[in-house]
């Protein structure tokens, strides 16, 4: 985990994906990870700035968002097919939610929440150190 820079600040919120980008860096060092289901492990009480895990929540929905996005553009870059997944997938799934029920703003408000996560996903994953790096290690 030190080899690879310890874990990537670039995710944000709760921080979603930071152990999966973590496991796939150590892998592409040629290291393997596996699972050990007598480790115990103790998960210290992090910030997560604001953010529940109640999937109605605006900012749990763009930190989602954003983390997935950040995560597959760092890790697979040149799989359209994920990216396309990714974008159309989640955006379509707020989309067909949208019916006129009385909470259309909400709605619209989880799709833009949503839109936008996938664009600053993309955008940070695009500027990052540590997803250059990666895409160099990947080569």
């Amino acid at each position: 985990l030190e080899k690879v820079g310890g874990f990537d600040p670039g995710y944000i919120g709760d921080n979603l994906r930071e152990d999966s980008d973590a496991c796939l860096s150590i892998k592409s060092l040629g290291k393997n990870v596996m699972f050990c289901p007598s480790a115990v492990v103790t998960h210290l009480r992090a910030p997560r700035e604001g953010i529940t895990r109640d999937l109605g929540d605006p900012r749990k929905i763009y930190c989602y968002s954003r983390n997935q996005t950040y995560f597959i553009v760092k890790h697979f870059p040149r799989d359209a097919r994920k990216l396309w997944k990714n974008y159309a997938v989640e955006v379509w799934d707020q989309v067909r939610f949208l019916r006129p029920n009385g909470q259309i703003l909400g709605r619209l408000r989880m799709l833009w929440v949503t839109v936008l996560g996938k664009i600053t996903g993309t955008a940070a994953a695009l500027t990052s150190r540590r997803v250059w790096a990666a895409w160099r290690r990947s080569r």
